[in-house]
């Protein structure tokens, strides 16, 4: 993709909107097209989000990202140049690159699309093959990756606190690399009380991810995925605080601001001027699909199609999994929590980078463990305790609850059966990928 030839100032002047061109009309529609599909998506629970409404986003998004790329800054009207002012302020250094700028607004607005809709009707191959030529010339201007050499492999060790954090006749077993029809009969044939957690060792050393390709090497992370690409963070404790949020970051500030130790010398691309220290997580979110090369540095394990159907809490079986593994990454610094919650599906989850507590419950243990109330929240799969800080004046029953723990490290899988409640902490800079089944 070639951009239009021209050099702004910061203070160049844009036209008013009582001089607007044809061009400059159909940049403000655009706008106004992914703003009302904008609003039509986040009016409902997403999976009940009519398609029609991910489809406009979609190719307005693309339409979108096209004017900014091939149409002179200086016709670019207010609502689509404030996409560059923002791609600058994300820029390394004080010297503004007016074509990096445009690169990375262009891959910001594609990366928002992608993550809002995931590209349907063959949508996310357009915007995949814009986002790979975008990236290229942006990574080939781009000098920034040289701040990370001092970092180029994360090696997180357990710290000495976690010393007994783990008790012995709590640990969750430990199954040494099963055949696929060993751990197909255990998970179908233990339907009383049912399959229990089990941490797996030897089934995935074979990954690119934590071989030739390894993920706790920054540098590969940066350019595998690209520093100007937009991704969500999880920015909080936990999604259960008031104060938790939502942002969409780049991939080098989330390495930059919250997963790199601190250390001295200017920020790059971040996208607030806020010093203070936050907790940022990158969870739950299809990266592999947003990142298509990652796809190449493992592989869904034989284990994620054992399984063809799911009991439900109360009983009855439950057909309605996945027709295909449902793939998450969780990325982020030590002290990255998941609240105790439960998940209605089979789920491996496959650790990469560093270590991570886990703690689980059987579904039998529901009644002391204080969901939020049916009717008065959307997380009634989740806890109102905090595990390791619980108020047990306010949650009594929560000290009869019994668990299994473990600490899960790089190269381990651990088996969460359906409707267990989980809760997880990192302790150490850690990379993971879950399989729901």
């Amino acid at each position: 993709m070639r951009l239009a030839d021209s050099t702004p100032t910061p203070t160049t002047s844009r036209p008013s909107p009582t001089e607007e061109s044809v061009t400059q009309r159909s940049q403000y529609a655009v706008e106004s097209l992914i703003d009302y599909a904008r609003a039509q998506i986040y009016s409902v629970k997403y999976d009940q989000v009519d398609r029609t409404w991910l489809i406009l986003f979609s190719d307005a998004s693309i339409m979108k990202a096209l004017m900014i790329a091939l149409v002179s800054p200086l016709a670019l009207v207010d609502v689509l140049h404030a996409e560059l002012d923002t791609a600058a302020e994300r820029l390394p250094g004080t010297s503004t690159n007016w074509d990096l700028t445009r690169v990375a607004a262009t891959i910001g607005v594609l990366d928002t699309a992608l993550i809002m809709t995931s590209g349907p009707g063959g949508r996310a191959a357009v915007i995949h093959s814009l986002i790979d030529e975008l990236t290229a010339t942006y990574n080939q201007w781009d000098t920034s990756c040289e701040l990370f050499a001092q970092y180029r492999h994360l090696e997180p060790r357990l710290p000495a606190t976690v010393v007994g954090l783990v008790s012995a006749d709590r640990t969750v077993p430990i199954w040494a690399c099963p055949t696929v029809l060993d751990f197909s009969d255990y998970i179908r044939a233990c339907k009383t009380p049912g399959p229990q957690p089990r941490v797996i060792t030897g089934a995935i050393d074979h990954w690119p991810a934590l071989t030739t390709r390894p993920w706790s090497d920054l540098n590969y992370l940066y350019r595998a995925v690209g520093p100007a690409r937009l991704v969500p963070v999880e920015v909080g404790r936990d999604y259960t605080r008031w104060d938790w949020t939502q942002r969409l970051v780049t991939f080098a500030e989330l390495l930059e601001k919250y997963v790199l130790p601190p250390r001295s010398g200017p920020p790059i691309l971040t996208t607030t001027g806020s010093s203070e220290a936050e907790v940022g997580y990158l969870a739950q979110h299809n990266l592999l699909a947003q990142v298509p090369v990652l796809r190449n540095d493992l592989s869904v394990p034989d284990y994620c199609y054992s399984a063809s159907y799911i009991d439900s809490p109360g009983g009855s079986e439950d057909p309605s999994g996945p027709s295909d593994p449902l793939v998450n990454a969780w990325f982020g610094p030590a002290g990255t929590v998941s609240p105790l919650h439960h998940d209605p599906y089979h789920n491996l989850l496959a650790q990469v980078v560093g270590y991570k507590y886990i703690r689980l419950y059987s579904p039998d243990e529901t009644s002391n463990l204080y969901p939020f109330p049916s009717g008065e929240s959307l997380m009634t799969n989740t806890s109102e305790v905090d595990v390791e800080q619980p108020d047990l004046n306010r949650y009594p029953r929560f000290r009869k609850a019994r668990y299994v723990e473990c600490i899960l490290g790089p190269g381990q899988l651990l088996y969460i059966p359906p409707y267990w409640w989980h809760y997880v902490r990192s302790l150490t800079t850690s990379f993971s990928i879950s399989f729901w089944f």
